[in-house]
C-alpha cells in the first residue's frame, strides 16, 4: 500500500476503499497518546475530543474523494486561528478564550473535506522565528532535538514533518510560514497578502499577516491553496486589508531567470556549501542565474521590527503587557513593548520610506522572473538560542522579513541535507499574484531535487507526469484558450502566452470538423483554422489557462485576419481559440492532412 502521508497518496488510497472513519480515528489516537505541551508533546497545545472529530466526519456523509478535494485529509492549525467552541491561546495560557466562530480559511478547508485534529504550538503571539518562545515548551527540530524547529509556526511544521497530519496551517508575517518549512524539510506556501482570508486569525501585524500552509509536496500545496483561496462572495462579506492580486500569473517563462544575492548572508559553513550546491542544481535545470543587489530588500526588512510596524503587535497584547502577566515570554515582551515608543509622525515617515523602497525593489524583477534565496542564513541550536535569544532570532529573517511588507508571494522548498543530517531549504520569491506560477516552478524543483519527504517519511517525491507543467488544475477566474499555430510552445509568438502568465492545461485535438490552412504573406508564418459543416479532421492544439486580467492584452496582439472565437475540442467541450476570417483562406494552402501546425513546420514544406 502507498504511504498515507501526502494528500495525493491518501486520496488515492481512499478511492480504493480505505475507511476514512478508521484512518482518522487512528490518526487522532496517535495524537492523543502524545498529549499536549509542556507535559506531553510540545508541538501540540490542544487536541479535540472524539465527539468533536466525529462531528466533522459526519459532514462527509454521502461524499467521496471524487467529490471533495480534501476528503478525509487530517490537518492541524496554529493556535492563533479560531475554531468555534475550541480554545485559542496564542501560546499564552492567561490569554485563553473559547472562540465563537471558525476562521474562514478553516471553514473552507473543512467544507472541502479536511478533518481538523489539533491546534499547534507557536512562538507566543506569533512573535519569533525560532519556536522556543512558548510556556508550552520549545518545539525541537524533528531531525535533531538539539536544534530549533523554526517559528513562529513551529508546532504546525513539526507535526507535518513527522507524518502526524497531512498538512497544517501556520501564519506568516516575517517568515513564520517559511523558516519552519526550511528547518523541517517541508514545502511552506506563503500566499500573496489578500489571497487567503485572515478573518478569525489573531493578528500579529494585521496589515501584513497571511495564513500559510505546510505540506510535504508542492502537489499537496496546490490542492490546499485552491481550497483555501478567498472566494468573491467572501470578499463581499468580510473586512479586507488587501485587494485580491490584480495581475495573477499561472506560469513562469520556460527560460527561467533567477536572481541570487551578490553576497549571500550565510553564517553557517554547512549552509554556504548547501546553497552553492542548490545553485549548481538550478543551473542544471537550465535556469539563468543573475546576481542582484539585495540592499533595498535588507533595508525594507529592518522596518518590520525596528520601525513602527511593531506597534501593531503592541496594540494586540497591550493589556497583558501593562498587567505584566507572568506567562508572557520575556523575549516577546521585550520586542513588543517597543511598539509603545513610536509616534504617528514616525509611522508616516516609515511608510514613506517603505513606498520608496518598494519602487526600488520592484525594479529587481525587470531582469529576473523570481528570487532564488536561502530560506535562512543558518539553523541555530537550542543552546545558541538560550545564549542569544533575540540576536539569533533576528538574524534568521534576512531573507524573509521584507516579503509581506512588499506584498510579494513566496514558497519555501526542501533542497538538501547538510553533513550534520539537518535540512537546508531554498525559497522562491516573486511579485504579488505569482502564487500559482511559483507552485509550478516549485514542482519542477522538487521533482529535480529528489529530497526525502518530511522526516524521511518516504525516499523522494513521486508526483505528476512531466507532460503537465503545473501541479494541479487552475484557480478560478481563468479563461482556457486554444493555441493553433505560432503561439504553440517553441513557436515564434509563444512569448506572448508566457508574458500573459498563462499555464498549459492540455495538449489535445479539436473535434474532427476542421480544416487547417497555411496563410500566405504572414509574418511570422501562421495557420488559419476553419470549421466545416461536413467532413474535416481533428487538428492538434495546446490549451492554456489565461488569467482573466491578461486576456485583453493578449487579444490586442492578435493581427488580422486572425481572432479569438469558439473551438470545439475532441471531447465535445468548447474553448476560446484562434479562428480565421474566411476571406484570408481564398489563396491559402490547405494543410489539414498534416494534423496540425507543428507537423507542417517540422516537414519543411513551404507555402
Amino acid at each position: 500500500m502507498k504511504n498515507l502521508h501526502t494528500i495525493t497518496d491518501l486520496l488515492s488510497v481512499y478511492a480504493t476503499g480505505l475507511s476514512v472513519q478508521a484512518h482518522i480515528r487512528e490518526r487522532w489516537e496517535r495524537l492523543s497518546a502524545l498529549g499536549v505541551g509542556p507535559d506531553g508533546d510540545t508541538a501540540i497545545i490542544f487536541i479535540p475530543d472524539w465527539g468533536q472529530v466525529q462531528a466533522q466526519l459526519d459532514r462527509l456523509s454521502g461524499q467521496s474523494a471524487e467529490s471533495l478535494p480534501l476528503y478525509g485529509v487530517p490537518f492541524a492549525i496554529k493556535d492563533n486561528i479560531d475554531v468555534d467552541g475550541w480554545p485559542t491561546t496564542a501560546a499564552c495560557p492567561s490569554y485563553h478564550y473559547i472562540a465563537q466562530h471558525t476562521a474562514t480559511v478553516v471553514a473552507q478547508l473543512q467544507a472541502a473535506g479536511a478533518i481538523l485534529l489539533a491546534k499547534t504550538n507557536l512562538d507566543q503571539f506569533a512573535t519569533g522565528l525560532v519556536g522556543t518562545r512558548s510556556p508550552y515548551g520549545a518545539v525541537p527540530n524533528p531531525f535533531d532535538p538539539d536544534y530549533i524547529s523554526g517559528g513562529s509556526s513551529s508546532g504546525s511544521a513539526a507535526l507535518v514533518s513527522r507524518g502526524l497530519v497531512s498538512f497544517a496551517l501556520g501564519t506568516d508575517t516575517a517568515g513564520s510560514g517559511r523558516i519552519p518549512a526550511g528547518f523541517c524539510n517541508l514545502v511552506g506556501t506563503k500566499p500573496t497578502p489578500g489571497l487567503v482570508s485572515t478573518q478569525g486569525v489573531l493578528p500579529a501585524c494585521k496589515t501584513l499577516d497571511v495564513v500559510s500552509f505546510f505540506t510535504l509536496t508542492v502537489q499537496d500545496a496546490a490542492l490546499v491553496l485552491q481550497a483555501a483561496q478567498t472566494t468573491e462572495a467572501t470578499r463581499r462579506q468580510e473586512p479586507q486589508f488587501h485587494a485580491a492580486p490584480a495581475a495573477p500569473r499561472l506560469a513562469m517563462p520556460t527560460r527561467l531567470r533567477i536572481g541570487v544575492p551578490m553576497a549571500p548572508i550565510l553564517t553557517s559553513d554547512h549552509y554556504q556549501q548547501a546553497y552553492a550546491a542548490a545553485l549548481t542544481k538550478a543551473e542544471a535545470l537550465g535556469w539563468q542565474v543573475t546576481p542582484i543587489d539585495m540592499a533595498p530588500l535588507h533595508e525594507t526588512a529592518t522596518l518590520l521590527y525596528d520601525g513602527p510596524w511593531v506597534a501593531e503587535r503592541y496594540s494586540v497584547i497591550r493589556p497583558l503587557l501593562e498587567e505584566k502577566r507572568p506567562d508572557l515570554d520575556p523575549s516577546v515582551s521585550a520586542i513588543v513593548s517597543k511598539g509603545a515608543q513610536f509616534s504617528a509622525q514616525q509611522a508616516f515617515e516609515a511608510e514613506y520610506r517603505l513606498r520608496e523602497l518598494a519602487v526600488l525593489a520592484a525594479q529587481i524583477f525587470s531582469n529576473i522572473d523570481l528570487l532564488f534565496l536561502p530560506t535562512a542564513p543558518e539553523l541555530p541550536s537550542l543552546k545558541r538560542l538560550r545564549e542569544e535569544p533575540i540576536a539569533a532570532n533576528s538574524a534568521l529573517g534576512a531573507y524573509t522579513n521584507f516579503v509581506n511588507l512588499l506584498g510579494w508571494s513566496a514558497i519555501a522548498l526542501p533542497a538538501s541535507f547538510t553533513a550534520q543530517g539537518l535540512p537546508f531549504g531554498i525559497t522562491l520569491v516573486a511579485p504579488g499574484g505569482h502564487d500559482y506560477a511559483l507552485l509550478g516552478v516549485g514542482h519542477d524543483w522538487q521533482r529535480a531535487a529528489q529530497c526525502p519527504v518530511g522526516r524521511h517519511l518516504q525516499d523522494a517525491v513521486v508526483d505528476a507526469p512531466e507532460s503537465v507543467n503545473a501541479p494541479s488544475g487552475p484557480p478560478t477566474e481563468t479563461i482556457p484558450i486554444a493555441m493553433v499555430g505560432a503561439h504553440l510552445k517553441g513557436m515564434p509568438l509563444h512569448w506572448q502566452v508566457e508574458k500573459a502568465g498563462a499555464r498549459l492545461r492540455s495538449r489535445c485535438e479539436t473535434a474532427a470538423h476542421y480544416a487547417l490552412y497555411a496563410l500566405r504573406q504572414s509574418v511570422p508564418p501562421k495557420p488559419g483554422l476553419k470549421r466545416l459543416a461536413q467532413g474535416g479532421a481533428a487538428i492538434s492544439v495546446e490549451v492554456y489557462d489565461f488569467p482573466l486580467g491578461a486576456v485583453g492584452t493578449f487579444l490586442s496582439q492578435i493581427p488580422h485576419p486572425l481572432g479569438l472565437g469558439n473551438i470545439e475540442l475532441s471531447d465535445g467541450s468548447w474553448v476560446k481559440g484562434f479562428i480565421c476570417e474566411p476571406v484570408a483562406l481564398d489563396d491559402a494552402l490547405e494543410i489539414t492532412h498534416f494534423g496540425g501546425w507543428r507537423s507542417f513546420v517540422a516537414s519543411g514544406s513551404t507555402i
